[in-house]
C-alpha cells in the first residue's frame, strides 16, 4: 500500500470518529495496514496538511473537527419521550448534544413530552425557518406525514433510538453489519486464519442477522469460507453464557480469535478464555461489535470493540450530522458501526497459525 492510498484509508477511518479522539500509533497503523512506519508519518504528514487531524509530541495524530458548512443550521431542537425507562439514555444523548452544539456555538433547546405534543411543538419550534432548524428525535416516531411534509420544508432531522443505538437520518438507517465486518477484516489483515463467531439468538432478528452477514461477507472478501463449527448461537440478553463459551472453545481448540455479538457475549468470552487458561489476546483474540451500555461487566475495559458509540457519542454526531451535511445529499456516510474504540484484547496469531 503506497503512502496515498493509505490517506485514503485514514481520510475513510476519520470520517467515523469524533472530533479530539487519537489515531492508533505509529507500529499499530503499520501493522494494520500492511506497511511501514515511515510510510504512516508521510501520510500523517498529508492529513496534518488538509487539516483532518493534529500532530502533538505526546499525544500522537488527533482528529480536529470538520468544517462547518456554509447552509449549517442556526439552532437544534430536541425532543425526547418523557417515560422513566428511557430518562437515563435520553439524559446521556442530551449531555453529548448540548456538548458538541456548544463547540459550533449553536443554541440547543431539549424538551420531553408524553403524548403527542411532542409533533405540535416540533411544528412550531421550526415554523418560521424550517431550513435553518435542526431537530434530534430522541425515542420519538414522527408520522410518516410530518416527516414527509418536514423534509420537503429543508428540515433536517436526526432520529436516535434506545432499542438499537442507531443514528438515522430522516428514514435511512445505518448499516449495523459494518461494526462486524470490519472487526472481522482487522483479524483477517493481522493473520488469523481460524476465527469463531459468537452470534445472537437464531431466531429472525435483523440486527443479529446483519451482523452475522457482516462476518460471512469479511471472510468471503478474503477468500475464507465459512466454517459451521465455529460460530454458534447466543442469547446474550439472558442469563451469563460463560460456561457454554468455554464448552464451545474446548470443542474448537484450533480457533485463534473470536468476533462477538455484542459486548457482553465478548467480556463473557473474555472470561472463559481466563477460564481456559488462554492468555488473551497471546493466545486468543476477541473482539466485539454492539454498543456500550451502562452497567457492562469489568472485563469490558479488556475488550476491543467496534461499536455505535455510547450515548454521549450518539448525541454529538447527531449535532455533527445537522451542522455538517447538506440535506441534498444522496446519503449520509457517517457509519457508527466503525468506530474502533480499543486495541486491547486484539493481537497477531502465535507464528504457527500464520499462513495456514
Amino acid at each position: 500500500m503506497s503512502a496515498d492510498q493509505l490517506v485514503a484509508a485514514l481520510r475513510r477511518a476519520i470520517r467515523s470518529h469524533l472530533p479530539g479522539s487519537a489515531l492508533p500509533g505509529h507500529q499499530q497503523l503499520a501493522a494494520l495496514y500492511h506497511v511501514t512506519t515511515h510510510t504512516v508519518r508521510r501520510a500523517e504528514a498529508i492529513l496534518a496538511a488538509e487539516g483532518l487531524i493534529e500532530l502533538r509530541a505526546r499525544s500522537g495524530a488527533i482528529i480536529q473537527p470538520q468544517q462547518r458548512c456554509e447552509q449549517a443550521v442556526a439552532r437544534i431542537v430536541a425532543v425526547g419521550w418523557a417515560e422513566e425507562r428511557l430518562r437515563s439514555f435520553q439524559q446521556m444523548v442530551r449531555a453529548g448534544a448540548e456538548r458538541q452544539a456548544g463547540r459550533y456555538q449553536l443554541p440547543l433547546r431539549w424538551a420531553e413530552f408524553a403524548s403527542d405534543e411532542a409533533i405540535d411543538w416540533v411544528d412550531r419550534e421550526i415554523r418560521d425557518e424550517p431550513d435553518r432548524v435542526g431537530v434530534i428525535f430522541a425515542n420519538v416516531v414522527p408520522p410518516s406525514d410530518s416527516l414527509a411534509e418536514w423534509g420537503i420544508r429543508g428540515v433536517r432531522m436526526v432520529m436516535v433510538d434506545d432499542t438499537s443505538q442507531q443514528l438515522r437520518i430522516h428514514t435511512v438507517c445505518f448499516d449495523v453489519q459494518q461494526a462486524i465486518f470490519e472487526a472481522t477484516e482487522l483479524l483477517l489483515r493481522l493473520g488469523h486464519c481460524r476465527i469463531g463467531y459468537l452470534g445472537g439468538p437464531a431466531r429472525s432478528d435483523t440486527v443479529s442477522t446483519a451482523r452475522r452477514r457482516g462476518f460471512d461477507l469479511a471472510l468471503v472478501a478474503h477468500g475464507r469460507t465459512v466454517d459451521p463449527r465455529w460460530r454458534t448461537q447466543l442469547d446474550f440478553r439472558g442469563d451469563d453464557s460463560t460456561g457454554a463459551i468455554r464448552h464451545w472453545l474446548t470443542r474448537n481448540p484450533d480457533l485463534s480469535a473470536i468476533v462477538a455479538e455484542d459486548v457482553r457475549l465478548g467480556c463473557q468470552a473474555i472470561r472463559a478464555c481466563d477460564q481456559l487458561g488462554l492468555d488473551v489476546p497471546a493466545a486468543m483474540s476477541v473482539v466485539s461489535g454492539g454498543a456500550r451500555r451502562p452497567n457492562m461487566p469489568a472485563e469490558t475495559g479488556r475488550l476491543s470493540r467496534f461499536d455505535q458509540g455510547s450515548p454521549e457519542q450518539l448525541g454529538q454526531l447527531a449535532v455533527d450530522v445537522l451542522a455538517q451535511t447538506n440535506p441534498g445529499d444522496e446519503q449520509v456516510r457517517l457509519v457508527l458501526g466503525c468506530r474502533w474504540l480499543d486495541h486491547g484484547s486484539i493481537g497477531p496469531p502465535m507464528r504457527h497459525e500464520r499462513g495456514t
